[in-house]
Formats: structure tokens, sequence, C-alpha cells
């Protein structure tokens, strides 16, 4: 991923996850643009988990769903989603904690595979993963590898679905026909690219970040 030479080495793991994680939500290059960069260390500094931020992200992409934009999903588009996130308060919680951070997603995801599902091995293999991330590191650095986790799932269903890839461009481009003669063609691609992921990735709502940043507040209550 590329960053701007002033970007704080400090935050550049994190920067690397939440990119890798956009793309795989919108598709694109593997960089951000200056603002999204300056409000990302903002919150960075500001120790907001990577988690809340693409939650918040995923939030605003499925209001996108529902009213289809012509510019581009970014992390500036983000901040009030973010902010209802955060402050939102959770009741507190009287069940104990699970021996693993991820062990409910983990049992989510196994409980959701029937003999239909699509990718079953690699949903297996991810939940797995998640369960074989070392749960004495700290919380925050457990929620960015899950992360890391999602995203490879999300690229390799993407790069794996060819035939799906095709129906569901055609998809969105039905359902954007009405906006065609007023998108310049390289943000006509990038639009359908992003719609088309988009449909692919309500597939498989266990795979989000949504969940990851509901395991970790789990573990913070």
């Amino acid at each position: 991923m590329v960053l701007p030479d002033w970007f704080p080495e400090s935050h550049i793991s994190s920067a690397e996850t939440i990119s890798e994680y956009l793309i795989t939500l919108r598709g694109g290059a593997p960089f951000l643009s200056g603002a999204d960069s300056r409000l990302l260390v903002q919150w960075l500094d500001e120790d907001i988990p990577p988690p809340a931020i693409l939650s918040a992200l995923e939030r605003v992409a499925l209001k996108r769903r529902a009213k289809r934009v012509k510019t581009r999903l970014s992390l500036n588009a983000t901040k009030g989603e973010l902010r209802k996130l955060l402050g939102k308060k959770e009741p507190p919680t009287t069940q104990a904690k699970p021996l693993h951070l991820f062990a409910p997603l983990h049992k989510r995801i196994l409980d959701s595979i029937t003999e239909n599902s699509s990718f079953a091995y690699l949903q297996r293999t991810i939940a797995q993963q998640l369960l074989d991330i070392d749960d004495a590191i700290h919380d925050n650095v457990k929620a960015e590898k899950a992360i890391s986790l999602i995203s490879f799932f999300h690229q390799q269903v993407w790069d794996e679905s060819e035939e799906d890839r095709f129906l569901l461009t055609k998809q969105a481009e039905n359902e954007m026909a009405a906006m065609r003669s007023i998108i310049p063609p390289r943000k006509w691609e990038e639009l359908l690219e992003e719609i088309a992921r988009d449909h692919l990735r309500s597939r498989y709502p266990l795979f989000s970040a949504q969940m990851i940043w509901d395991s970790l507040k789990g573990r913070m209550l």
C-alpha cells in the first residue's frame, strides 16, 4: 500500500489493515487519498480501534446499497457513522468471557455453513484461523489480525467468482443505468466494481468488520 511520506510510522500497520479492507469493499488501487490519510491519522492518534472504523465503513456501504451514489466510498464519508458507533453505550453483560476473543464468532460461522454453502472450505479455514490467533496478545492486535483474515476471505471470494463477478457487474449496470450518461468512463467502471463487490460481500455477513468490532466490545464490557 502507498502512504504519504509524512504518515506516522507507528500507524502504518493499522493503516495497511484499513486500506486492505477498504479495497475489498470498493476495489481500486491500494492507496488512500490525502484527505483520507489525514483523517485516518487523526483517528488513530485518538486510539480509535481499526475495527470500529471499518465497521462504520460497512454501515455507510450498506446505506449506499439502498441509494446508489456516484461518488466513491471513502473514510471521510464515515465520520457520522463512526461518531454514532463510538457514542453508543452497550448494556453491561453478566455472561462469562469466552476462552478466546473470537470463540463465539468461530461457532457462528461454523453453524452457518450448510451443504450448499459457497466457499464452505474457505469459511471453515478462516474461522479456524480466527481461533488460532494468539489470545495472549493485546485485543486490538488480535482484532487487526482478524480484520486481515476477513479481507483475505473477501478478496479470495472475489478473485475466484469470475461468473458471479460478470453477473453482478451486469446487475450493477442495470441499477445505475439512469446515471450512465453523467459519470465519466473510469469512474463508471470503479462504481460498477464497488457495487458488484458489495453484492458479493452481502452473501457472507459474518465475515465483516462489524463482527470483529462486536467481539472486541464484548471483551471490553
